[in-house]
Parts: structure tokens; sequence; C-alpha cells
């Protein structure tokens, strides 16, 4: 008999094997994006080998592309600037309506261009199931309290 349970635990096993073996490209160098497919995925960002982001999207591309440099646009950039800015006197919470003051800004991304390197595959059904069972094990430093981690 099939057994959905087991399927699903052996889909997101391949799925995660896949992505931590993935090509990783280093966040905002040159033509980052240009390799990446328009298609829905899973990513994970890491520090070294530390995995510190998980997410999943529809078009991987234009999620890296267009939404990853915007702190309105991506929860990633908000916990980096909380994380590790918010002793700086310029700081202040930023959110989907409002940015970072400009230095701040800059701060973040000069901590991603600096530190961080993304990998994603490609997931045509259970980006959800996957995301959050990596979540789980991982408990990635920069996924917001909402995915039930919170920062420092």
């Amino acid at each position: 008999m099939f057994n959905s349970i087991d399927s699903l635990e052996g889909i997101i096993t391949e799925v995660e094997e896949e992505l931590l073996s993935a090509k990783r490209y280093k966040l905002y160098s040159d033509n980052w994006t240009k390799e990446l497919p328009s298609l829905g995925g899973v990513y994970i960002i890491r520090n070294e080998e530390q995995v510190v982001y998980v997410g999943e999207t529809a078009n991987i591309k234009d999620r890296m592309h267009k939404d990853m440099r915007n702190t309105q646009n991506h929860t990633i950039r908000r916990n980096i600037g909380k994380y590790h800015f918010s002793e700086q006197t310029e700081y202040y919470p930023a959110s989907s309506k409002k940015k970072f003051a400009s230095s701040i800004e800059e701060l973040v991304d000069q901590h991603c261009k600096n530190n961080l390197t993304v990998s994603a595959v490609v997931v045509y059904v259970g980006r959800l199931e996957v995301e959050e069972f990596l979540i789980i094990k991982y408990e990635p430093i920069y996924n917001s309290k909402s995915n039930g981690r919170s920062l420092k």
C-alpha cells in the first residue's frame, strides 16, 4: 500500500540533500542571480556552513533579484539589521513599510555581501512543507518569530 507520509519524508530528504550540495552564490556579487531559475523552489542562505535562513518562493530568480536587496520586501534583511546592528545609534526597526536608516542599510548590504551565500533548488510541489521541515531541523537564526524562531 502507498504510504504518503513515507513518500513526503523521502521527497523532503531528497530536496534537502540536493539543496545542501547545490551551487552556492555569493549574495550581491556580480551577476549572482543570472543562473537561477525563474521557477518555484526552496532556498537556503548560509554563513559559511551554518544555515541561517530558509525560504520558499514561486520564482527563485525574481525573489533573489527583486526582493533580496530590499529591506521592505525581505524578512532576512530586517532580521539581520535587528540581530547585528540594533545597538547602533541610527537603528530603528524596519518593516514592510519602512527601511532602516541609510547607514544601517549599508551595514546590512555589507554583511550580506561579505558573509552570506545562497543555494536554491526547484520544487514543484510541497515547497511549504520542505521549508517548514528545514526551519525545524536547522533552526536558522534569521527566520522570523512567525516561523517559531526568535532572534536574540
